[in-house]
């Protein structure tokens, strides 16, 4: 494997706006390999970081469609979200079109299940969706099957925080099953922790 520094990528250049901090996009691009799942692709910026290491990333969103939310706090947190940043499907994937390593998918009731069942087991997967304790519970539970022995997840806004958003992810966390173990996470200045499936 061929390792790189992240500042050197000429990816990281251009890139649009994500949620993320330097040490949060450091620790995505340190554990990015192989088969790489991302539950929440937003803009694209994370999946592009992830995919200048990778050798496939299957992304997957609402992107327009965030009504489907059922959680009205989350929903009204993306609703605003997609107010300031506005963004399409259509659009994320023709920006992301231009890694040849990257599958971008809308994800539906089916969706996520019907390209995890046809793949090989992921190595890495990317959970940065529904920050509700019960969503990241259900993210996580619906893709931990589809994780490779010694594969790794990383939760975003996992950090102990006064954000409602990092306080739920945290709650799951703190109950995470025995068969998962934390094995990183980034400095103070970002919020991802790492966990690997035994």
């Amino acid at each position: 494997m061929t390792y790189i520094e992240f500042k050197e990528t000429p990816l990281y250049a251009g890139l649009p706006y994500g949620e993320l901090t330097e040490s949060d996009e450091m620790m995505l691009f340190k554990y990015a390999q192989g088969k790489v799942l991302e539950i929440g692709t937003f803009l694209g910026r994370s999946t592009a970081i992830m995919s200048a290491k990778a050798d496939w990333v299957d992304t997957f969103d609402l992107f327009e469609y965030i009504m489907s939310i059922v959680e009205e706090k989350n929903r009204m947190h993306y609703e605003e979200l997609f107010r300031k940043y506005p963004h399409s499907f259509s659009e994320v994937r023709e920006f992301l079109s231009r890694y040849p390593n990257v599958g971008v998918h809308l994800r539906t009731e089916k969706s996520l299940k019907r390209i995890a069942t046809a793949s090989q087991p992921f190595d890495l997967v990317f959970l940065d969706a529904d920050h509700s304790e019960k969503g990241v519970e259900s993210d996580f539970n619906e893709v931990i099957p589809f994780v490779k022995r010694k594969g790794v997840v990383l939760f975003h806004d996992s950090f102990q925080r006064d954000t409602d958003s990092s306080q739920e992810v945290y709650k799951f966390l703190e109950r995470m099953p025995s068969y998962i173990i934390k094995i990183d996470q980034t400095p103070a200045t970002g919020s991802i922790t790492v966990w690997e499936k035994e």
